[in-house]
């Protein structure tokens, strides 16, 4: 499943506010796709590269190693 804009601002609104599934505003898309994108992105790791992409460039930024060097 491809990353897809809509269910990523659609995760990030349930993160942000503590909404229910059942209860995200109409301009998402219905909550049973997000939840399945969710669900999905959490087992194939995609929000761990998010996450490890997010890290690297704030490091970057900040005038580090994009990872930090084994201790």
């Amino acid at each position: 499943m491809g990353i897809d804009r809509a269910g990523v601002e659609a995760i990030l609104y349930l993160a942000s506010t503590g909404c229910q599934w059942r209860q995200l505003p109409k301009e998402f898309p219905t909550y049973s796709t997000v939840q399945s994108y969710f669900y999905a992105w959490s087992r194939d790791g995609t929000f761990e590269r998010i996450n490890h992409a997010l890290v690297a460039a704030s490091r970057a930024r900040a005038g580090r190693e994009a990872t930090p060097l084994p201790a």
